[in-house]
């Protein structure tokens, strides 16, 4: 599957009809930019997806690596952790940690769809 800002669009918009996420006020698509790249890093590690927010524009960024995401499962599994961190943004919670909030959050979403925590 070769992933598309159009195809992260859509899932997005699918993950946000679905519990548990269709109760956390998320931001419309308006206000998010998904990227493709082959390879994305962050703190100079390869790594399966990035989520940024630039608040000078209220603008969020998804930011997934069609390498390290190479099928659909993968892939949602990604969009899922980058939504954990958009919804603690929107909490005015630490967004960028991966503490026991973000821990509590990622057994939710995995309970919810059958997922490993392994990639949370």
């Amino acid at each position: 599957m070769k992933a598309t800002p159009k195809i992260l669009e859509s899932i997005y918009c699918l993950i946000c009809q679905l519990p548990p996420v269709n109760k956390w006020k998320m931001p419309n698509t308006a206000m998010i930019d998904f990227k493709v790249a082959d390879k994305v890093f962050h703190d100079g590690e390869e790594c399966y997806a990035t989520y940024t927010f630039n608040g000078e524009t209220d603008l969020h960024e998804i930011l997934i690596s069609r390498e390290m995401n190479p099928n659909f499962t993968i892939l949602l599994s990604s969009m899922l952790h980058e939504i954990i961190h958009m919804r603690r943004l929107n909490k005015s919670e630490d967004w960028h940690l991966h503490d026991a909030v973000f821990k509590k959050y990622a057994k939710e979403i995995c309970e919810n769809y059958g997922l490993e925590r392994i990639g949370f």
